[in-house]
Formats: structure tokens, sequence, C-alpha cells
């Protein structure tokens, strides 16, 4: 939601002017027929101080998080790790039953011995004539292949032990010893929570005016304080669904109270300057687009304006009016252009 902070440089309220009188008399007795309609409320354009924001929800991000899973089957053999507490990278969080594939390393890691064995022995005996070079390139094929066999069950070996790949804090367990493990089942979930990221998305419209270092302003719901976190990157592009553009920044502060996960107040301030706030009922429209009706020389003029921000109080109007100009809040009256016109009061 974009928000527009109306600074107090200029006072909107001129006060009440009462204008109207008793009809005049013409010359021949009659009533004047182009008598100014008075019953019409005015407004005055000045300028005033306008800080340009944009504000919505946030979620708090942790700095790092990682959902620990199963890379094979097995059963637990032991869990490393308490509840809710911290956790340094590299620990052993959950060990499984792992005596056939150590077999299947110790299998592997003989025959590499073996085959590193023949190998030194057809070089030696190639140095003698006594064998060919077909036996020495057979018996270094046959050392590669095993030294590869012995990788494959080392890796599968060391699937057994999930670790923890950060310091942080585990969370909720979800094994227990004994228990077994299909592929990709969830373990626990380890995450690092300072700092602290605010993620927030920012509309289509504004994408252009948000950038890598400024400020944005977040506070947990019902909060006093705001805190504050510099921008430090952007998505590439906008969703195409929701057309807005994430956004993060990074909060490197205390964390007490603050939770990842959770959703807070966010606003990011865009610009500053100085604009016309006008009325919303004194904006109206015809064949040209946005319109307003200025009295010039005391007669009701329409205008052509171009329109910003809105909101429930107020139109910014980017172009189409200067200062001091009159213009007719004319609501649900009709006022017919070229029309003199005495306002009977002033918003």
């Amino acid at each position: 939601m974009k928000s527009i902070r109306i600074l107090p440089v200029a006072a909107l309220a001129l006060g009440l002017v009462s204008c109207q009188g008793k009809d005049a008399p013409d010359a021949k007795g009659g009533k004047d027929k182009a008598k100014p309609q008075a019953s019409i409320a005015a407004w005055v354009a000045r300028d005033t101080i306008v800080d340009r924001s944009v504000q919505g929800v946030g979620t708090l991000v942790p700095e790092a998080q990682v959902d620990l899973k199963a890379e094979i089957a097995g059963r637990v053999a032991s869990v490393g790790f308490r509840e809710g507490q911290p956790v340094k990278q590299g620990q052993i969080l959950v060990k499984l039953v792992d005596q056939d594939l150590a077999a299947t390393r110790d299998k592997a890691k003989a025959v590499a011995d073996f085959a590193r064995q023949t190998l030194q022995r057809r070089k030696d005996q190639l140095a003698v004539q006594a064998v060919a070079q077909q036996d020495v390139d057979a018996a270094a094929q046959a050392l590669a292949s095993a030294e590869a066999d012995l990788r494959f069950a080392e890796a599968q070996l060391s699937k057994t032990e999930i670790r923890s790949p950060l310091t942080g804090r585990v969370g909720i367990s979800n094994v227990a010893v004994g228990q077994y493990l299909s592929p990709g089942q969830a373990v626990a979930t380890v995450a690092r929570t300072r700092p602290l990221k605010v993620d927030f998305q920012v509309p289509g419209d504004d994408v252009s005016r948000v950038r890598s270092g400024m400020a944005l302003r977040f506070r947990p719901y019902g909060a006093k304080e705001w805190l504050e976190a510099p921008i430090y990157a952007t998505d590439p592009l906008v969703d195409s669904s929701a057309r807005t553009l994430r956004v993060r920044a990074l909060w490197k502060g205390a964390a007490e109270g603050l939770v990842a996960g959770t959703a807070v107040e966010v606003k990011v301030g865009l610009s500053r300057g100085r604009a016309f706030l006008m009325p919303p009922q004194a904006l109206g429209a015809d064949a040209r687009g946005p319109s307003v009706i200025v009295l010039r020389d005391g007669k009701a003029t329409p205008v052509p304006v171009v329109v910003g921000r809105r909101t429930a109080e107020a139109v910014e109007i980017a172009q189409g009016l200067k200062a001091g100009d009159t213009v007719l809040v004319a609501g649900a009256t009709p006022v017919k252009p070229g029309s003199p016109v005495v306002p009977a009061r002033y918003l």
C-alpha cells in the first residue's frame, strides 16, 4: 500500500466566507440572469511537502535455513542432537545403521589395494621386458576402476551420517532411534537466525524507485519502535502474477522479540518533494481525461490535469495547476463552464 504523508507547511483551511446576498434587480426591474452561483466550495492550490513511501507487510527470514533429509534408506542407529538446541557445522545429527555399507567399502578397498599391487608388479616386469605394455595398461585400468568403486562405496557410507551443514539452531525432531527412514524423508530443520533478513514485495509501479542501499523500516505488529535495515538485494524480475518485486534487507541488530517467519510492518521511503494535494471531490473528468474547474476571472473554467497518487484524503496533481489557483469543489452541484461563481466557502 502506498502512503502520502502531508507535512504542516501550508494550511488548507482558509475559513468560511459568506458571499450570499439578495438578488439585485436589473435596470428593467427584473433579476440578473447571470447570477453567480454561491453554494459551491473552493480550494486554493498551495504546494505541500510530501513524503512518498510504500508500505505493507513483510516477512522475517533467517540468514540461512536447511531442511535436513535422508539421502538413502536405513534404520536410525542414534540421534545426536536435542530439539531446539544449538548445533555446530559438521556435527552428526543422525546416524543410520551402516554395517552393510561398511562391508561393501572394505571389499572395494581390498580390491583397490590388490589392483595397485598388480600394477606395480606389471611395471617392474615391463622394466625387464617380462610383460608387454598392454599388460601394464590393463592393470592401470583395473586399478582406476577399483578406486572408483571404492570412492562410490565411501560416498554411500558417508550418507549414513546426517550432519549439520551450518552452525545454528536445530528445530523439532522428526526421527527416533530404530525408526526406518526412506530417501527424502525429513529429519529436522537447522537455521541460523542472526543476522535476520526482511523480505518485502514492492508494487510494480514503484519498482523503478526502489534500489539497493535504501533504508527499509520495519517493526513487529504491536511494537512502537521502528527498526531500520538497508536493502541489499532485489529479484531480477517482477513477479508476473502478482506484479510485485521482492526486495530483501539485512538486520544485524539484536534479535530479541524477532522470530524468523513472522510478519512485520514495513515502510520504504521513496522520495520527498512538493506537490499539490487536492481534495478528491474536486476532481472530475471530461473527454480528454481528468480535469478540474478553476475559477478564472470569476468564471468556471475546465482545466485538464495529470493525476499522481491518490488516497482517501487527497489527490496529487502532478500537472495542470499552479500555486494560487482557485479550484471549485462542486461535488454534486453542476457547474456550467463559463458561468460566474462566487465560492460560498473555502476548504
